[in-house]
């Protein structure tokens, strides 16, 4: 799977939680993050995201208001 840089946004970050486990005989921690940013009709969950280096997986889209903004819910394993 490739993936190509779409656009680069502004965003509001928080982290919501995290986790470890162990995970193939590895120990693997996983951090669930909110971006919030302006709404889009193009995203879909199998889009990433980077920040910080970082590639968060999308696993939620809500949307905010009437075409607002939207919330995505992310997952980073690390």
């Amino acid at each position: 799977k490739t993936y190509s840089n779409v656009a680069s946004v502004w965003a509001s970050v928080k982290v919501k939680s995290g986790s470890e486990r162990t995970e193939d005989a590895r120990d693997t921690a996983t951090r669930f993050t909110w971006f919030t940013i302006r709404w889009r009709n193009d995203i879909n969950e199998s889009w990433r995201i980077i920040y910080n280096n970082t590639e968060y997986d999308i696993e939620v889209i809500k949307e905010l208001g009437r075409k607002e903004g939207l919330e995505l819910t992310c997952k980073s394993k690390y």
